[in-house]
């Protein structure tokens, strides 16, 4: 017998006094218990990441991007009128997955930044990393307008249990014990000031987890973000279940394996009646990063209290850019689309030229959003983002090599 509906994070309680610990990537004692934070709780927040420089920078690049965005698209930075219905992506959620977010100047200028890749190389034990082609998130100020304020989601997990064994550049290497990585193809998330627009609130969604117990029961995918804002209560943002990734097997007792969409994986209310779920908070310029089989979701605002400190530096409630890196050592041909790595990397390469944007799985290439109508700037690579694409590992001191996408 399977559970019964998921429920959405409105439904449950979400403590938001509770703040987490920050680890340092500059100390290798801290770097290496974060590592060890995530492995315990599921998630780990990485301070330092990011130069306040490299903070203003990117929010500049996001803006440029956007304003650069042809119709029916239309946004101007210091003009919020322009901020509503022309708004790109998800805004019920927040989401920004299409017109070639996946690979702007914006979301590779942040997948180069060493640290990162510094920690992903922790996590899994290697240096030869694939990046994700993610999105990236933004949150409107909806104190501007109501509508604007995202929905509240469901609870989830990333990574479908019933897949794949157990197997993020910094830290990612640190997680993964590898410089060999390949990142995502992600995109971005903002959220814009609803205190400007209430209906640019974003919407609670479901607890969930992104990992198909059935097929991957093991820890094979750690997801990540690097946030331009600080992320408390009167901004909301990502909401963890810390630990629930330890009984991510369980899954597979209380969800329909035929009914699961990918791997993405709704947490059915058995699950969620006896969570504890915490939300994540975070200071401008960290990454975060947790287990695909974390029951995690996003949320609006917890609090009715405007934050002028972030609205007056970004004009964005929220903003965090997705990135996720896997190891080489993951690489299994699909046998459909490409039978060996070297064809692997091509289809990769092909989809920077593309501007596709994919999900957080590096390894698996599943699109999000194609982008043949947009106006292809050239896109400029140093070496350094060029060897996240094709999962190689180059120093920084060597990445002044260019290739133009």
């Amino acid at each position: 017998m399977y559970a019964s509906k998921a429920k959405k994070i409105s439904e449950v309680n979400v403590n938001y006094e509770v703040i987490p610990p920050r680890f340092s990537v500059q100390d290798a004692e801290e770097l290496q218990q974060g590592v060890e934070y995530l492995t315990e709780y599921g998630y780990a927040v990485f301070s330092n990441i990011l130069t306040d420089d490299e903070v203003n920078n990117s929010v500049d690049l996001l803006w440029k991007h956007l304003e650069n965005l042809k119709r029916p698209c239309y946004v101007r930075r210091n003009n919020p009128e322009a901020w509503d219905i022309n708004w790109p992506g998800s805004t019920n959620i927040g989401l920004l997955n299409d017109h070639g977010i996946g690979q702007s100047e914006f979301m590779w200028y942040l997948r180069g930044i060493p640290n990162i890749k510094k920690v992903f190389s922790h996590i899994w034990n290697s240096n030869e990393l694939f990046t994700s082609f993610d999105g990236a998130g933004c949150f409107r100020n909806w104190h501007l307008n109501k509508k604007w304020k995202t929905d509240s989601g469901w609870y989830h997990c990333d990574q479908n249990p019933f897949k794949k064994p157990d197997r993020i550049k910094k830290v990612f290497s640190h997680i993964w014990n590898s410089n060999e990585l390949f990142t995502s193809f992600d995109g971005a998330g903002c959220f814009r000031n609803w205190h400007l627009n209430k209906k640019w609130k974003t919407d609670s969604g479901w607890y969930h987890c992104d990992q198909n117990p059935f097929k991957k029961p093991d820890r094979c995918s750690v997801q990540g973000f690097v946030s331009l804002t600080d992320n408390n209560e009167s901004t909301g943002g990502l909401v963890i279940v810390p630990g629930s990734h330890k009984n991510f097997i369980n899954l597979q007792f209380l969800v329909n394996e035929e009914r699961l969409w990918g791997d993405f994986v709704a947490m059915p209310s058995e699950v969620t009646e006896t969570i504890h779920p915490r939300l994540v908070q975070c200071k401008a310029g960290d990454l975060i990063v947790w287990d695909s089989r974390c029951i995690h979701c996003n949320t609006p605002a917890l609090i009715d209290k405007p934050d002028y400190e972030t609205f007056s530096k970004t004009q964005l409630l929220r903003i965090v850019a997705y990135i996720c890196m896997s190891p080489l050592s993951l690489f299994e041909p699909d046998g459909v689309r490409y039978e060996s790595l070297e064809e692997f990397r091509e289809l990769r390469e092909d989809f920077v030229r593309d501007r596709v944007t994919c999900t957080h799985w590096p390894l698996e290439l599943a699109t999000a959003s194609r982008a043949p109508h947009i106006d292809k700037i050239p896109l400029k690579l140093n070496a350094c983002q060029h060897s996240l694409i094709v999962g190689t590992h180059v120093e920084p001191e060597n990445g002044t090599a260019e290739t133009i996408f």
